[in-house]
């Protein structure tokens, strides 16, 4: 589920934009609903909302970062936890495709407009819906479990080593003992060896 939204999310953002791209120029408005919802194509070498201009690099570590975060914390979120596989696939397709645009165009193509405030992409709605849902699942309490469920596995892995430790300690002691009686053994052998010796030497006359 999480690769198939990661790669719609991704999908949809590339087309769209390059549909605006192929379509209009630089700086172009077409009014959808006149004075409030534009179609605009910009060049964004921001982050959404055209926040930290000029960050190009900043943006694609950062990015690189976050995306292994997310798949190292995807790792332990169980199949039935879908929403929140699903916001982490919607955040992380999001993110993915404007890294795509900073890393090729050094900027990013946003023409969604609705006049009040600064012009966005898709990919830019798929970060916040998805840090939005993981937010709620946060509250329902989905990564209390899933850290939980963490927590135990480390400690089951560190009886598992635990036990790994004292079988070999035992190992080694049941060898020293082994050691020892053999030793105890090979010197009983030879007192007794002499003792005949002895009492061979003792009697020839």
């Amino acid at each position: 589920m999480f690769w198939i939204c990661f790669v719609l999310a991704v999908a949809l953002d590339r087309v769209t934009k390059y549909a605006i791209a192929s379509n209009m120029h630089e700086w172009q408005s077409i009014p959808v609903i006149d004075g409030i919802f534009h179609i605009t194509y910009v060049m964004n070498d921001g982050a959404a909302w055209s926040i930290l201009q000029g960050q190009r690099w900043f943006f694609v570590i950062i990015t690189v970062a976050v995306f292994a975060g997310v798949l190292w914390f995807l790792h332990g979120v169980p199949k039935n936890q879908r929403l929140m596989r699903f916001s982490l696939a919607l955040f992380s397709g999001g993110a993915c495709g404007n890294f795509l645009d900073r890393l090729f165009l050094g900027k990013v193509t946003d023409f969604l407009d609705f006049r009040v405030f600064p012009v966005f992409n898709v990919a830019d709605c798929c970060i916040v819906v998805g840090v939005a849902l993981l937010g709620l699942c946060v509250l329902k309490g989905d990564s209390a479990k899933i850290i939980d469920m963490e927590v135990e596995e480390i400690a089951v892995a560190e009886e598992e080593n635990s036990g790994e430790e004292n079988s070999e300690a035992e190992n080694l002691q049941e060898g020293y003992l082994e050691e020892e009686v053999l030793g105890e053994e090979y010197l009983d052998e030879g007192n007794l060896e002499e003792a005949m010796a002895e009492t061979d030497l003792s009697n020839i006359p």
